[in-house]
């Protein structure tokens, strides 16, 4: 379903959005934008079912943002852009925790995974890279992409100490990996690689039991996937304009996009 309404907020962002994510919980929402050049901002939102509410903004990076994303405890926030540095913010002080570098090219996408241990970057260098938020150590690099990566998500296993990771890029493909320690450095199998659009894939939502996976991309297209098989559950209605943001509702019983 293509979302009709929109809601207009009086805070400030700064320059261009670039990406608007909820939490886990969608207690919060994190927007980030920034002046090419000039620098990044992340506007942090309380959601209340009372209303939305300004709950902190930081800055701190050399150039625009394209991706924040909250923590599962809701404690801190991860940034990343065009100056190619992944940045963690405490959310209650403003202040910067530490960085992660290492990264040749702009940062696209994080994401932690469910327990807040790890956190993934999807890159313009064309890999996925696997950080511990503790020490800030990389637990790996996934090298097989093919071109810019866009998304990355994390998806939970039965095997503990064990979680998977997502990712679409501009290579067309969905891949799959077994991260397969969340403490140590260690060498994550390519579990799966699959073609799934005819263009650059620039969005890719999971359903809230993780289930389902939607994804769409720049020629419009937009899939829904079975997470388990991948296997194609539906094409949806192609988009007439680029999509700029997709997520799925509470029960996991309906996607949106816009």
């Amino acid at each position: 379903k293509q979302s009709q309404w929109t809601t207009t907020l009086p805070i400030a962002v700064s320059g261009k959005v670039a990406q608007i994510r909820p939490s886990k919980d969608r207690s919060i929402v994190s927007v980030a934008s920034g002046i090419p050049g000039v620098g990044g901002q992340v506007t942090l939102l309380s959601v209340t079912p009372g209303g939305v509410e300004l709950l902190r903004v930081i800055e701190g990076h050399r150039d625009t943002l394209y991706t924040a994303v909250v923590s599962p405890d809701n404690q801190t926030v991860a940034t990343g852009g065009y100056d190619r540095i992944v940045r963690l913010w405490s959310i209650e002080s403003g202040k910067l925790i530490r960085e992660f570098t290492g990264h040749n090219g702009a940062i696209y996408d994080l994401d932690f995974d469910g327990s807040g241990t790890v956190l993934a970057s999807a890159s313009a260098d064309e890999t996925i890279k696997i950080w511990r938020v503790d020490s800030g150590q990389r637990l790996d690099t996934l090298g097989q992409g093919e071109a810019e990566q866009l998304r990355v998500r994390f998806l939970a296993t039965q095997i503990p100490n064990s979680v998977d990771i997502i990712a679409t890029g501009a290579d067309r493909r969905i891949r799959q990996w077994r991260l397969p320690s969340l403490d140590q450095p260690s060498v994550s199998p390519l579990l799966q690689s699959i073609f799934a659009h005819e263009s650059t894939i620039h969005q890719l939502a999971l359903s809230n039991y993780q289930r389902q996976a939607c994804t769409g991309a720049q020629d419009g297209t937009i899939k829904i996937w079975d997470t388990q098989t991948w296997e194609l559950i539906a094409d949806m209605p192609t988009s007439k304009s680029l999509l700029t943001s997709m997520g799925w509702n509470a029960d996991g019983s309906a996607v949106y996009w816009s």
